[in-house]
């Protein structure tokens, strides 16, 4: 047990990763902030319980990145699509930045981003267009990404995945059963008033066929949403099932501020709270948790501090049972779910 935690292998997946004065990043807003603050903190909480870890950021390559200084691994990951097979290039920057770690001592550390190139796909990118505007057209997007980031997931080596918002919340479905039951995966919302709803007319089967998953397995299971798609229910009930930790990017550990507390309040609730605080009807209202009334199946529970102190390290113990990394660090994710394993998890609205 303790050689496995001299080290740990962490893969970051997310659509933007911040570093965009650099030329190889891309931030739109949140998303790319913390996605980049991210992994030098996670490198700093790990180091408190001896751990040496290793982070791999995992984006699309979008086409105003200059391909010709990155190098290019010597692997291309095939993806499907309406039962057509392609494959994606895979390139790879490092960045190497000084970490300031608790002891006071300021350390150069390796920071490796890994990029998915497929020309057809992502030619049409620029540092201001990173998402396509037809709903249809972004799930195929985001999965055939999400398929190429789950082949290289699952040749990498890596113990952790932490997925940010739902544009990668496809790649434990294709990382398969068999990979989740060994390899924890994490899942961070960023903005639950987007959650990847994608209107298909009532044929989930066939749009989940399209995009090489089995419809008639998964639609009604983890994706149907009012007979429509919805991409973040779907990762949030995969991630669940599979025992991995759901976080926000704001509140405290108890949940009484910021997404942690409106997660646990369903439509009706927070339409309620914004009348009386208005004295009338309300305009539009911030809905985290419009209509899933997920949140009250996977609900969100206090953080028990004496069994924290009881199971040691800090990082170990939240890398090891699901949350991606320390919830105190700048930059991470603050709230976290409670994740029970279970099979067969149904949630259909």
């Amino acid at each position: 047990m303790n050689n496995a935690r001299e080290k740990i292998r962490v893969a970051v997946a997310a659509w933007e990763i911040g570093r965009n004065r650099s030329g190889f990043g891309a931030k739109v807003g949140g998303l790319g902030v913390v996605v980049e603050e991210l992994p030098p903190e996670l490198v700093k909480v790990a180091a408190c319980d001896g751990i040496k870890l290793e982070v791999e950021t995992l984006s699309p390559c979008f086409a105003q990145y200059d391909r010709s200084e990155m190098s290019r691994l010597p692997f291309d990951i095939p993806v499907t699509l309406d039962g057509a097979t392609f494959s994606f290039a895979i390139y790879e920057r490092m960045f190497r930045e000084p970490v300031t770690f608790a002891d006071g001592d300021t350390r150069l550390v390796d920071f490796r981003m890994v990029y998915f190139w497929d020309d057809w796909l992502l030619n049409w990118t620029t540092d201001r267009a990173l998402y396509p505007s037809d709903p249809r057209i972004a799930a195929r997007l985001y999965a055939a990404v999400s398929q190429a980031m789950a082949g290289y997931i699952r040749r990498g080596g890596f113990n952790v995945v932490h997925l940010h918002d739902y544009h990668v919340g496809l790649i434990p479905f294709y990382l398969g059963d068999d990979v989740l039951d060994k390899l924890p995966v994490h899942f961070t919302v960023h903005n639950a008033s987007y959650q990847g709803t994608v209107p298909i007319g009532g044929r989930g089967y066939e749009f989940l066929d399209s995009i090489n998953l089995p419809g008639s397995l998964l639609f009604h299971k983890y994706f149907d949403f009012f007979g429509d798609l919805n991409l973040m229910k779907a990762t949030m009930l995969k991630v669940h099932e599979n025992g991995g930790r759901i976080t926000t990017v704001s509140g405290n550990l108890e949940g009484t501020w910021g997404y942690a507390a409106e997660l646990r309040e369903n439509m009706g609730d927070l339409m309620r709270r914004a009348s009386a605080l208005k004295g009338g009807p309300p305009g539009e209202v911030f809905l985290p948790n419009r209509h899933l009334d997920l949140f009250e199946r996977l609900p969100i529970l206090d953080h028990q501090r004496d069994e924290r102190k009881e199971q040691g390290g800090e990082f170990a113990r939240t890398q090891s049972r699901g949350s991606a990394g320390d919830p105190r660090a700048s930059g991470s994710a603050q709230a976290s779910v409670q994740q029970p394993r279970r099979s067969g998890y149904d949630a259909r609205p």
